[in-house]
């Protein structure tokens, strides 16, 4: 049993004195406010939305982590993002799985016929794909994505949940229906076809165009791997990961939908360990997702939900990066339960410190906020963003008007029941 299983083992036993410490103390805390806070747990009828100012009155409207039951669900250690799929490479599936992982998807590069690397099928399902003994033999791995790099467009992108093949269209030809054009015609290909599309290594490209994007990686082993193994590359120049959260913050400021991921990219557990590595990059680029059960849907829909952590994992020794015990959003503020130290950040800059986020301290015309958990390896603890709006905005579009008003008496009025909207309404 790896060092995690049994910390978490020890934690579920311990959990409920945990949230019932940090429930009295942020209400301890709340007590020295000028204000009444309202009872999270009350349920008053929804009252006519008044107009705040966008200077203030600011709340968490939606909270990725709001339907996680911290005691029950599942921690499941995922990777998004590693060339496994090969004959010559699918040893490394043995290494995932002898290094603790749970989900791993089943993917290499995919989609360009005219390269000799892509695959030109998609390795699914996993029984078709895998030879039988190293399935028997799994231990920790209890699920496989179906996943691809495609590389057929302007920039690479993995296309987790596709269990098609689909490739980029002949220049000049006509497109058939499983084949795209460019990134943007690809983001609509995976969607339509019932993946979703991650963008892949966005070192140096900005993509707040993309409205519909809903995933892109925040952390790549590869970035920080390069900067011994491949010289002459433009990443031993800059830090590449630094870029990638920047430019993951620089969009989350127009789509607050956007999940970031931290993957490794060839160089996880099973890589090869040369004389100059730093071995803290190997499978430093993972994350946890809060699942209902170990089966591919509910792993999905926690994963769409936004019900799951980045890591980046610095240590030589692997797994022992912050562990974020739960997280709670009251009416006034929103916390996190940890053994790391945690900021909140929104467009890259520093909010508050500490466990708890009051609303009150974040500034005027956010629309997100998101925590980093950190500890003295230099390891990091990703949360997702947090949804941001004025209090009465109950349809999320960030201005108060007679739209609200409307919602809000189609709540009281047993109309209208989407819970967002709804605890939006009773928040006044």
């Amino acid at each position: 049993m790896s060092h995690r299983l049994e910390w978490e083992r020890v934690w579920s036993r311990c959990l409920a004195a945990r949230v019932l410490i940090v429930a009295v103390i942020a209400a301890a805390s709340a007590c020295t406010s000028d204000s009444v806070s309202p009872d999270p747990d009350s349920n008053p009828p929804a009252a006519a939305p008044r107009s705040p100012s966008l200077n203030g009155d600011l709340r968490i409207y939606r909270n990725p982590y709001g339907d996680v039951n911290w005691s029950q669900d599942l921690r499941l250690k995922a990777q998004h993002h590693d060339h496994v799929a090969r004959t010559f490479a699918l040893p490394l599936i043995t290494a995932y799985d002898a290094a603790g992982y749970d989900v791993l998807s089943l993917m290499d590069y995919s989609g360009k016929p005219s390269v000799f690397y892509s695959l030109q099928e998609r390795p699914w399902p996993p029984e078709r794909w895998v030879p039988p003994p190293i399935l028997a033999a799994l231990v920790n791995i209890k699920l496989f994505i179906p996943n691809g790099e495609e590389v057929g467009g302007d920039w690479h992108a993995t296309s987790p949940f596709l269990t098609t093949y689909i490739e980029v269209a002949p220049a000049g030809g006509s497109a058939q229906p499983w084949q795209y054009r460019d990134t943007r015609d690809l983001l609509r290909l995976v969607r339509e076809l019932g993946g979703l599309m991650c963008l892949a290594h966005p070192f140096n490209v900005t993509y707040e165009h993309l409205e519909d994007l809903r995933c892109v990686e925040i952390y790549n082993a590869f970035g920080e791997a390069a900067k011994t193994e491949l010289p002459g590359n433009s990443l031993q120049t800059y830090d590449g990961n630094a870029a990638l959260v920047a430019h993951w913050d620089r969009a989350l400021a127009q789509n607050q939908d956007i999940l970031g991921i931290a993957v490794n990219d060839h160089f996880g557990p099973g890589a090869a360990r040369t004389a100059t590595i730093n071995p803290a990059a190997l499978d430093s680029g993972k994350i946890i997702v809060m699942a209902k059960a170990a089966t591919l849907d509910a792993y999905r829909s926690a994963f769409e939900r936004g019900a799951f952590f980045a890591i980046r994992d610095r240590g030589i020794v692997k797994d022992r990066y912050p562990v974020i015990f739960s997280v709670s959003a009251g009416t006034t503020f929103v916390s996190i339960e940890t053994n790391g130290n945690v900021s909140w950040k929104t467009g890259g800059s520093v909010v508050a410190d500490g466990p708890v986020l009051r609303f009150a301290a974040i500034p005027a015309n956010t629309k997100y906020v998101r925590a980093e958990v950190t500890d003295n390896d230099g390891s990091i603890v990703f949360t997702q963003a947090f949804v941001v709006r004025p209090t009465g905005d109950a349809d999320a579009d960030y201005d108060v008007d007679q739209d609200d008003q409307m919602i809000c008496d189609a709540v009281r009025q047993g109309r209208e029941s989407h819970p967002l909207r709804v605890a939006a309404c009773r928040a006044i």
